[in-house]
């Protein structure tokens, strides 16, 4: 089932190139969701709907077994770090994870929809995202699981990390300039 979330800010981003989520190289993010944020219970009634899919008559209780093992992509606390203390940004807040394979990289875009240069979409900024809600049910157990398909910029955020992200901001145009390393001191 596909689902599209407006207006969430992204943190532990890899959109644009494959990084390590629970030490297997992928894409993803986790999307911070304020409480009060009236998408959460679209996200819900998703989640449900792809355990209804899945696990038919005992969906309910399955959907429930999830939620209190926090194996579903959406939490309704926020992301703790070793120390059990909520990482920046997160303080106050809700999150869904998303992950996909490092051969499934999703599309990033501009708000404008064009195709989205490498550092566009960064930690902090705030995102619209496409996901896949799948289920899980193997030798690893069972899950309702987020696969972003599409990330699209929204609005510049404080940006995590240290610092914000790469601007082109000051540079010059070279692209007819006609100087090679060789003439620029003659």
């Amino acid at each position: 089932m596909e689902i599209i979330i407006k207006n969430v800010r992204g943190a532990f981003l890899n959109a644009h190139s494959v990084g390590v989520y629970e030490g297997k190289a992928s894409y993803g993010a986790q999307l911070i969701i304020a409480p009060n944020d009236p998408q959460i219970a679209n996200i819900e009634k998703a989640l449900l709907a792809v355990a209804k899919d899945k696990w038919k008559a005992e969906a309910q209780q399955v959907y429930d077994m999830l939620k209190a093992q926090d194996r579903l992509c959406f939490r309704r606390h926020p992301k703790l770090d070793k120390q059990g203390k909520p990482y920046d940004g997160f303080e106050g807040n809700f999150y869904l994870a998303c992950s996909s394979r490092e051969n499934q990289k999703p599309l990033c875009l501009n708000a404008d929809k064009t195709i989205a240069n490498d550092g566009t979409i960064y930690g902090g900024c705030y995102i619209d995202v496409k996901l896949s809600l799948w289920p899980q049910d193997n030798n690893f157990g069972r899950r309702i699981n987020a696969q972003p398909l599409v990330f699209q910029f929204r609005a510049p955020g404080d940006a995590f990390a240290g610092g914000p992200p790469p601007s082109a901001d000051g540079m010059d145009d070279l692209s007819d300039v006609g100087e090679t390393a060789d003439s620029m001191y003659d």
